[in-house]
């Protein structure tokens, strides 16, 4: 899906989808702050989601304690015909899990399904109905 080799983001990087068709970003992360998470989700906005990454990313980092946005990265003038203010690459923690995001307006055959979900642990029914009403809210 990428070839792998040098790109600005990491020395070695590459993506590929596995036999089962999960699409995978693997890199060296040779960065002094990176996080000691060998897993990260990354999240792709596409088709009518493409451009809506900070959004996202702001909102999902208001509801989660110990969150942030690391780092954001526009595509800025490109050859790829991406809008410049959409993001060629993010980095953002909720509850100190490490999350990749990026902005894509290719036409790619996919968009966030069921198929794939975050799971949320709560320790009581309070936390339970905080997550789910500020995530049903408004769509």
């Amino acid at each position: 899906m990428m070839d792998y080799g040098e790109y600005e983001r990491s020395p070695a990087y590459g993506r590929c989808n596995d036999k089962y068709g999960v699409s995978r970003q693997v890199m060296f992360d040779n960065r002094e702050n990176t996080t000691e998470h060998a897993l990260i989700p990354s999240l792709m906005f596409t088709g009518t989601n493409n451009g809506k990454t900070k959004e996202a990313m702001e909102y999902y980092t208001s509801l989660f304690p110990k969150s942030g946005i690391d780092f954001t990265r526009p595509y800025g003038e490109n050859a790829m015909g991406e809008n410049p203010e959409h993001l060629n690459h993010a980095e953002f923690k909720l509850s100190g899990q490490q999350f990749i995001a990026m902005d894509s307006g290719l036409d790619h055959a996919f968009n966030f399904d069921d198929g794939v979900s975050l799971s949320i642990s709560c320790d009581e029914q309070e936390e339970v109905d905080h997550f789910r009403n500020h995530f049903v809210h408004d769509g």
